[in-house]
């Protein structure tokens, strides 16, 4: 009402006026004692202090559908300090990768990730003419992305000259557009800056293939995008921002990812009770037994220790099975995930053995399966079940002892039994359902699935009373 009847009043004014006062009457905070900071900000933060190989000169890229201001900044961040140098809110690439998501009958804002893994399956040949509409959209010039103002609006233009093209090349299109219009507007910065470790933040960051292309270029020293690079992670970049701003504390970052809720052994142990009579019980279990029944092609959930912060199962609320055989993926898929059909699983692989699966050049570090990596020669017809079907890449969890030495001594004891220290590992979930938290949504879920086994609470519950 208030804009109705003063159209010059800055919307995001009028809008923190009602969030301070709904904070306020809700939490009886002091009004003086509120403040707000920039969206695009807590993503700078974010990214930056995310570093695990913490590098104090980057450049930090932001990209997005939108924030409060802009949709795409550049800064330099140089010892702990970051500094914008660039900003729009007219590049049009997060916005357009939302929308294609849309036009495919996908969820916007959710399934962009599907867009991307459909994106290998597609050609030249199928995707050309999208590729052609999908460019007259941003182009680079110099270090900024310009908008090149031909069409009104994203969903309706993009609507009309996709008509007839097929699913595939459609999204081949977008991200074949995405990654070298990412690609060629970093590089001008690095060249402008002559910064050559770069950080991205904000929802494109969260396109895993796009950072591929940026690692493989070798102009460029570092990538970095941390987990939830979009606004799941904010209140975190907020956080850092305020210790840098208003304190002077360190900013440590993030030291571990397990940083979720911890099932108890008492809640643990009432659930299992209730199912006691359903289901065999092993009261313990070893990583060497866990092993064995990977290796014998059972389907293992694993729900233990702290649950991860974002959208990966990084081993905690994960379901784990044998990487050798491309037919895990259907009986995966049949018995708990029923996801679509041209996703691939991701795997963990022990840190140590990195170099021995992946082509890594640059030694970079990626803890939190945040980037695409090529296998080495061989290993994909290996280990089918963990890379893309198409394109033969893979999103790996690069895993050290200390970060999880429960999760890295199964892999160790698989690796003895099949000689690779590499499990399958996707999310303990229903398809459609979060990521399972506490230990009877563990349980549901398992009894809502064909999971032959779930561990929790240092116990085994095993479907078949013959395992």
């Amino acid at each position: 009402k208030e804009i109705r009847k003063n159209p010059s009043l800055d919307h995001y004014e009028v809008l923190n006026k009602y969030r301070k006062k709904a904070i306020v009457d809700q939490i009886k905070i002091e009004e003086e004692k509120i403040s707000f900071i920039r969206h695009e900000e807590c993503h700078q933060y974010y990214g930056y202090f995310s570093q695990v190989n913490f590098k104090s000169n980057v450049l930090v890229f932001t990209i997005e559908g939108g924030g409060d201001d802009s949709s795409a900044t550049i800064s330099i961040a140089q010892n702990n300090s970051i500094i914008e140098k660039y900003r729009t809110n007219r590049a049009m690439l997060g916005r357009l990768y939302r929308y294609v998501t849309l036009l495919l009958g996908m969820k916007p804002c959710q399934h962009e990730y599907k867009v991307m893994g459909l994106a290998p399956y597609g050609t030249e040949y199928h995707g050309k003419k999208s590729l052609e509409h999908f460019r007259k959209f941003d182009e680079v010039k110099g270090s900024e992305l310009i908008n090149r103002d031909i069409y009104d609006d994203v969903y309706y233009s993009s609507k009309k000259a996709l008509e007839g093209q097929r699913f595939d090349g459609i999204a081949w299109g977008v991200q074949t557009y995405l990654e070298e219009t990412l690609k060629k507007w970093v590089l001008n910065n690095i060249k402008k800056y002559n910064i050559k470790d770069v950080v991205l933040s904000g929802g494109v960051a969260q396109n895993i293939k796009a950072l591929q292309v940026l690692k493989k270029n070798h102009k460029i020293n570092s990538v970095w995008a941390g987990p939830i690079s979009g606004d799941g992670s904010l209140a975190i970049g907020a956080a850092w921002s305020a210790v840098k701003n208003y304190s002077n504390d360190i900013i440590l970052g993030l030291e571990t990812i397990y940083l979720g809720t911890e099932i108890s052994r008492k809640s643990s142990d009432v659930e299992v009770s209730k199912i006691s009579k359903k289901f065999k019980i092993l009261d313990k279990y070893s990583a060497k037994d866990v092993a064995k029944w990977i290796f014998s092609g059972l389907i293992i959930a694993r729900c233990e220790g702290k649950m991860e912060f974002g959208q990966r199962a990084l081993g905690n609320r994960s379901i784990l099975a044998d990487p050798r055989k491309f037919d895990t993926v259907h009986r995966i898929n049949k018995k708990i995930k029923f996801r679509d059909f041209w996703m691939p699983f991701t795997p963990t692989i022990c840190f140590e053995d990195c170099n021995r699966y992946l082509k890594n050049d640059k030694n970079i570090y990626s803890p939190w399966m945040t980037m695409a990596f090529d296998l080495q020669e061989g290993l994909a017809d290996l280990l089918p079940a963990v890379v893309h079907p198409a394109d033969k890449t893979c999103r790996p969890q690069m895993l050290k002892k200390e970060d999880n030495p429960g999760y890295y001594s199964i892999i160790k004891e698989f690796e003895k039994l099949s000689g690779h220290p590499v499990l399958l590992n996707t999310s303990f979930n229903l398809h459609g359902d979060a990521i399972v938290e506490s230990a009877d949504q563990a349980i549901e879920t398992f009894e809502k699935s064909d999971i032959d086994i779930l561990l929790l609470g240092g116990k085994a519950i095993i479907r078949n009373s013959e395992v």
